[in-house]
């Protein structure tokens, strides 16, 4: 539809052109005519060459970008998938482990704990704060808990980090282009 409208705009130009022409050999009165006339040509000329580098630009430049648009965006798919699989998973683990801490302070089990040497001699202060006996359990879960946490920050940092290099390759790709 672009060419359609760059060649009536040059029909026009040319049609206008052409008007001018007729008051060339006329008296001054009518020379303003002419002047008219060639600015307005000059006028629908440069709006068509206008068109006509607009219409290049969406039929060259356009279907560039997003032919490999969403191939750049694969990896950072692929991250967001895995970053909501891990984040899913440190849920479902940190639920148990809060459950199953809960469940053992209340039985008193201590040989359940999973408590190291030194804090078995020290049951006793540590049973009186449920805080610190919850944080002293399961030492080999928490830690495969907090392995877990630290994947999901690692995930998320490289989504973000990932997300800016992406705009701003897009911010400089779209800037070369129409600045």
């Amino acid at each position: 539809q672009f060419k359609a409208l760059t060649v009536t705009m040059d029909e026009l130009s040319s049609y206008f052109d052409e008007l001018g022409d007729l008051y060339k050999d006329t008296d001054q009165d009518m020379q303003d005519m002419l002047d008219i006339n060639k600015s307005i040509s000059a006028l629908l000329s440069s709006w068509s060459d206008s068109y006509h580098g607009q219409s290049n630009i969406l039929k060259n430049w356009f279907p560039r970008f997003f032919k490999y648009n969403m191939n750049e965006h694969i990896s950072m798919i692929e991250i967001y998938n895995h970053r909501n699989m891990t984040k899913t998973q440190f849920a479902k683990m940190q639920t148990n482990l809060e459950a199953t801490k809960n469940s053992l302070y209340a039985e008193r089990d201590f040989d359940k704990w999973g408590l190291s040497p030194e804090d078995t001699e020290n049951i006793d202060e540590i049973d009186k704060d449920d805080y610190l006996a919850k944080s002293k359990m399961l030492p080999e879960e928490t830690k495969q808990l907090n392995d877990k946490k630290l994947l999901l920050n690692y995930l998320n940092n490289t989504l973000e980090t990932e997300i800016r290099r992406v705009l701003k390759y897009n911010f400089k790709d779209l800037k070369g282009h129409f600045l």
